[in-house]
């Protein structure tokens, strides 16, 4: 979830994103229960997505920080990159 969401917007857009978390870290906390993600052709297909997301993302990384005139720099941004993925 990106955006640059106006601060009237704030009380709608603040509660999607806590529902975003607590959807995805229910995910994550019942993973196992999943089996279709242990299937190879699915196991495959996010290696792909990853892989082509992994390769997007570090395209942007170096400019990711780029609206922070103090703290941006091509080495800090792969830095960035490195500890995200």
């Amino acid at each position: 979830m990106a955006g640059d969401f106006t601060v009237p917007q704030r009380d709608k857009t603040i509660p999607w994103f806590f529902e975003y978390a607590d959807l995805y870290k229910g995910f994550l906390e019942n993973l196992e229960k999943y089996s279709v993600l242990k299937e190879p052709p699915i196991i495959e297909e996010g290696k792909k997505i990853k892989d082509m997301f992994l390769s997007n993302f570090r395209k942007a990384s170096p400019r990711i920080l780029s609206d922070i005139p103090h703290l941006y720099s091509e080495d800090l941004g792969r830095k960035l990159g490195e500890l995200l993925f």
